[in-house]
């Protein structure tokens, strides 16, 4: 879908992560940026429509 916001992406081209477990994510076309996630710890998925937070039949 796209947008300039953060968190938002238009095509993802790379994604990268450093010893404190912050994600870079650069893009390409019309995003031309680089994003930064700032790690903020685990914590649990509480919104009901979320889905699980990895395949079942891994867990």
């Amino acid at each position: 879908d796209g947008g300039r916001a953060p968190g938002l992406f238009f095509a993802v081209h790379s994604i990268a992560t450093d010893s404190k477990g912050n994600i870079y994510t650069t893009e390409t076309y019309d995003g031309r940026r680089l994003q930064k996630f700032n790690y903020q710890g685990l914590r649990a998925v509480t919104s009901p429509n979320s889905g699980p937070a990895w395949p079942v039949d891994k867990l």
